[in-house]
């Protein structure tokens, strides 16, 4: 992840993902009076596989192993360059890049990384040095 644009209302960032890396099941919750982050992604090389809520059409994805139970989220939509998602705030999602890797923009209000919440409760979102 590459940040571009972080102010106090917006953020563009630049998504790399390797050949089959999945970003796990998470979403983005309220702060505040805020209603969470709203987010559009724009694939601009690669092929992606989102999950959002709606009928369970899982097809072509696959479930990292040991943690199937994370990935609730089961309708699969295919983005391929030019293809954009736009995501309401505090809807759960992951996504998926396909064999030759991907590489999206993201675009959206403000981002606050460290408080998103993921399914997988043993995910840490902010590195801890331990001595």
């Amino acid at each position: 992840m590459l940040t571009l644009v972080q102010t106090e209302r917006i953020s563009v960032k630049v998504l790399a993902l390797f050949p089959g890396q999945t970003e796990p099941e998470h979403w983005h919750p309220p702060v505040g009076t805020d209603p969470g982050k709203e987010e559009t992604v724009r694939v601009v090389s690669g092929t992606v596989y989102f999950y959002i809520p709606g009928e369970n059409t899982f097809k072509e994805g696959f479930l990292v192993k040991g943690k199937e139970h994370c990935y609730t989220m089961r309708h699969e939509i295919l983005l391929r360059p030019g293809d954009q998602i736009t995501l309401a705030p505090g809807v759960k999602h992951w996504f998926q890049a396909r064999a030759e890797g991907a590489v999206m923009y993201s675009f959206s209000t403000i981002a606050r990384d460290a408080m998103d919440q993921f399914t997988d409760k043993g995910i840490a979102r902010i590195t801890k040095v331990q001595d």
